[in-house]
């Protein structure tokens, strides 16, 4: 018996589309807007980044923030 609300899956998931391979990039490479991450000057080192947050009294993450070592 099943719970009320709750249907059974269906038994077999959609068909696949077809796909021209000529499309394949469009499809399986990031969109502009899916990279606006790299947009931001990240830094790659925590002492990079202690050493520019220091001056500016800024943490460099949560932790940081809240205190924690």
């Amino acid at each position: 018996m099943l719970a009320a609300g709750l249907r059974p899956a269906p038994a077999c998931a959609a068909e696949p589309i077809p796909v021209p391979p000529e499309q394949f990039d469009t499809l399986i490479n990031p969109q502009p807007s899916e990279l606006l991450f790299q947009q931001i000057p990240w830094l790659l080192s925590v002492h990079d980044a202690r050493v520019k947050a220091a001056p500016e009294g800024k943490p460099i993450g949560p932790a940081a923030a809240l205190g924690v070592c």
